[in-house]
Formats: C-alpha cells, sequence, structure tokens
C-alpha cells in the first residue's frame, strides 16, 4: 500500500511539472502576442499621422480583443503607395511546403503573409521617420525553420527628439491604443464579409492622436456617446443596399437633451 502512495505522489510531481511547462510555454506565447501587437499599435499610428489608411479582416473565431490578436490585413495605403495582402501572397506562396496539408498550409500562409506585410511596413516608417529626425531602432527575430522565410524585423525602441520609447513602452501604450481603436471600430459580433477601415476619418475622436509625443497618447476621454445605425440608398434597379455605420458625438447626449417643461406639455396636448 505505502509502494502504491509512493508511486502516486512520484507521478503527480511529474505531472505537476509538465504543467508547468506548458504554462510557461503559453505565458512566452502570449508575451509575443502582445509584442507583436503593440508594435502594429505603432505602425499604424504612424500611418494614420500620415494621412494613410489601414484595411484588416474583422476578428472571427476569436472576437475578444485582447492585445493578443493577430491582425490580417487586406492593404495598407500611405503616400500614394499601396501594399496588399494580395500581392504579398504571391511572394510568399512559393515559400511554402505545398505537401504539407490543407489547415496547415492556410494557417502558414496567413502567418508568412502578416509577417511580410510588417517587414515591408516596419521598413518603410523607419526611413519615412528618419527624415523628421525619429530613429527606430530594430533587431531580427531568430532565424525560422523555413529558410526561405526571411526572419520578422521588431521594433526595439524608438526616439523622437531625444526621448527613448522602449519595446515595453511601446508594447503596452501603443498597444491599449490600437486595443481602443479595434473596440470602436468592429463591433460585436464582427461581420465575417466585411472589412475594417482604419484611418483619421474612421477613428472615433474619443481616440486623441496628438503628434508623435507618445507619453501623451491619450485612448479615452471622460465620455463619449455612440449611435449604431444603418446608410443606404437606392441602387439603378431600385433595390435598397444597407450597410451598418456609427455616429460618435464627442459629449455625453443627456447634458444635449433639454428636460420637458411640464406647463408646456400640458399645452400642446390640449391644442
Amino acid at each position: 500500500m505505502d509502494v502504491m502512495c509512493s508511486k502516486e505522489v512520484k507521478q503527480h510531481k511529474k505531472k505537476s511539472g509538465e504543467d508547468q511547462t506548458i504554462s510557461d510555454d503559453v505565458r512566452h506565447k502570449q508575451k509575443h502576442e502582445e509584442n507583436v501587437f503593440g508594435q502594429w499599435g505603432f505602425l499604424i499610428y504612424y500611418i494614420l499621422l500620415k494621412g494613410g489608411s489601414v484595411t484588416i479582416k474583422p476578428f472571427v473565431k476569436k472576437t475578444d480583443i485582447d492585445k493578443r490578436n493577430q491582425i490580417d490585413f487586406c492593404s495598407v495605403e500611405v503616400n500614394g503607395k499601396i501594399l496588399s495582402a494580395e500581392e504579398i501572397q504571391k511572394q510568399v506562396i512559393p515559400m511554402i511546403d505545398k505537401s504539407i496539408n490543407h489547415k496547415y498550409f492556410r494557417r502558414t500562409l496567413r502567418k508568412y503573409i502578416h509577417d511580410n506585410i510588417m517587414n515591408e511596413v516596419v521598413e518603410w516608417c523607419k526611413e519615412e521617420a528618419k527624415k523628421e529626425k525619429i530613429y527606430i531602432l530594430t533587431k531580427s527575430s531568430k532565424k525560422a525553420k523555413n529558410e526561405n522565410k526571411p526572419p520578422n524585423t521588431i521594433i526595439n525602441s524608438v526616439n523622437i527628439n531625444g526621448k527613448n520609447y522602449n519595446r515595453r513602452f511601446i508594447t503596452t501604450n501603443c498597444g491599449n491604443w490600437l486595443k481602443e481603436v479595434l473596440k470602436c471600430l468592429i463591433p460585436n459580433p464582427p461581420p465575417k464579409t466585411h472589412t475594417i477601415i482604419i484611418s483619421q476619418k474612421t477613428v472615433p475622436p474619443n481616440i486623441i492622436m496628438n503628434g508623435m509625443g507618445l507619453e501623451n497618447l491619450i485612448t479615452k476621454t471622460p465620455t463619449i456617446t455612440q449611435i449604431n445605425g444603418y446608410a443606404g440608398y437606392y441602387d439603378a434597379c431600385g433595390e435598397l443596399r444597407l450597410w451598418n455605420c456609427q455616429l460618435y458625438l464627442p459629449f455625453p447626449i443627456e447634458d444635449k437633451l433639454n428636460p420637458i417643461d411640464p406647463k408646456s406639455s400640458d399645452s400642446q396636448t390640449n391644442l
């Protein structure tokens, strides 16, 4: 009996150690996802400041936005240049082993498109920012198992007017900013067929963009009114075309509603 108990204890300890290893792996994966999300926050913030726009697909499987979402990009447009996922796909398909199963192929293709778009946007942002004496320090990730795939470019720090913003700052602050943007722009549940355009015109007024002074980056005002509805028109065939729309008012709507005067209400009733 004692021997059996001893074996059970040993097995329990081993299982506990395995759980700890899995937990560490998950924690490392989540940290990596948050770093990537924060990096995109900085890149998209800079693109919008330059008058550009980013078009993405809404999240379908993972609808909660928690700074660990992988963003599926359709296109990035800035300074008259367009970087499309369709063109990137043509470049990365030859990098992928065609013998793998379909599900893994689609997942790998999605990741390669994301990583290549990110690398190109980082390089553009790095060169463009240099003209404004904003210095972006980057490093390359570990070499991928697939030798055909280039390593990812990681933003290590950003120097603006002599002030240095490290990777942790970018992950936290720029990640928080992007999270607020996506929460405002992507309805829940998200539409499966629509795309989301992130631009200065679509970013609601409670997401304040205050130049490149990132320490002043504010993600919320005290109050805001969001009105959800529909917009539409009749096409040449007489069919009504509708789409979801959102209207943002930079004040609480209750403050703009005048209280009803009981006397005027009675007089209107008598009429």
